[in-house]
């Protein structure tokens, strides 16, 4: 008979389960009723994380942060030079922790470490492409309206963007949503998936470290049936970005269709 696989256990099974608390109006919070949840990683058994589960009280929280910060806070009314800045600094501080984020990443998603240090290598490029596009942003004129007519087209940040993503590639599809929402001047409420929430919210520490103003992104660790569907249908989101299957994008396209939302 052949021996067992002899499988190296990495350093983290040694270690207690890493806590994450939600990231609300700039502030880390646990969940009103003390609920949370534990991710073991797939490939080794071990529990790697404990998340704060936020609830409907923690979704009205992060939303209600999100429309202060689009409506009296500074991030859509900056300079658009100030807005970039914020998401270069963003990407060179992801650059830094490449190597953390890429192994909660394939531990919490059981992919290997070099697949994940690539997609964390590709989301740093994807921040800095919008922080030039944050720079590009114009509207448009017309002078063919008529006689001594002329029209313009204003462009500006939509509102509150809510972000939904899915486990497999968990900083990736986050960093080609949040990033341009960011360069354009909106506010977020971001739920990554349950099994792999941790490197998004390392994304939020970076956020604060990089200058993002408390409560322009807030995010939050839960169950679809629990948050995802009021994120989707409360009325001061303008504009949701969902990854998943299709059975929950018709469910989201639908409860968005009540308010008309942008999706």
């Amino acid at each position: 008979m052949n021996a067992p696989l002899n499988i190296a256990m990495p350093a983290e099974a040694s270690q207690a389960p890493q806590p994450y608390k939600l990231l609300i109006g700039g502030k880390h919070v646990d969940a009103s009723d003390g609920r949370s949840i534990e991710r073991a990683s797939p490939g080794h058994g071990f529990v790697v994380s404990r998340y704060a589960q936020a609830g409907a009280a923690e979704v009205e929280a992060a939303v209600q942060a999100a429309h202060r910060a689009f409506e009296t806070g500074p991030w859509p009314r900056m300079k658009a030079s100030e807005r970039a800045a914020v998401l270069l600094k963003a990407a060179d501080l992801i650059e830094s922790r490449l190597e953390q984020i890429a192994r909660l990443d394939a531990l919490e998603s059981g992919k290997p470490i070099a697949q994940a240090r690539g997609e964390i290598g590709g989301a740093v490029d994807i921040w800095r492409y919008a922080a030039s596009l944050a720079r590009t942003l114009h509207g448009e004129s017309y002078a063919n309206l008529g006689d001594d007519m002329l029209g313009v087209v204003l462009r500006e940040p939509i509102g509150v963007v809510s972000i939904i993503t899915p486990w497999n590639f968990p900083f990736l599809i986050v960093s080609q949503k949040l990033p341009f929402a960011l360069a354009a001047g909106c506010t977020a409420v971001v739920k990554p998936s349950e099994m792999t929430s941790a490197s998004t919210f390392v994304l939020g520490d970076i956020l604060l470290e990089a200058g993002l103003p408390p409560g322009a992104v807030n995010i939050l660790a839960g169950y679809g049936s629990d948050i995802g569907a009021p994120m989707v249908s409360h009325p001061l989101v303008e504009m949701v970005s969902f990854t998943g299957s299709t059975r929950v994008g018709k469910m989201t396209m639908a409860a968005a269709s009540n308010s008309l939302k942008k999706v």
